[in-house]
């Protein structure tokens, strides 16, 4: 059996089991799958479509906000607002494709 302690809480990977100080925590199996990903690979950046792949991997398509609920349940159920202790930081970036930079000269 593979499980995590971090905290107050341990989670049991394969009985999608979360617990705080022997306590049970709520928690959806795909939230728990969610919080699998993220503890498995400990301060990894992670894309939303890398999560998507690895928590529904049997999907085409999956909406940004069926993740960002799951996130929400996994923050929810760790207790984020409550304690306010940060586990899970979000990080926006983008792709735009810049075909190149330079800075303008201001003209006499």
């Amino acid at each position: 059996m593979t499980w995590f302690e971090f905290d107050s809480f341990r989670f049991e990977k394969e009985s999608r089991i979360l617990t705080q100080d022997g306590r049970s925590v709520a928690l959806a199996p795909k939230a728990a799958d969610l919080l699998s990903v993220f503890l498995e690979e400990p301060g990894n950046l992670f894309s939303k479509e890398q999560l998507k792949q690895k928590v529904w991997p049997d999907l085409g398509f999956v909406e940004d906000n069926t993740l960002f609920f799951q996130v929400s349940c996994v923050r929810d159920a760790l207790g984020e607002k409550a304690s306010g202790k940060k586990y899970i930081e979000n990080t926006y970036s983008t792709r735009i494709p810049v075909r190149g930079t330079g800075k303008q000269t201001p003209r006499s």
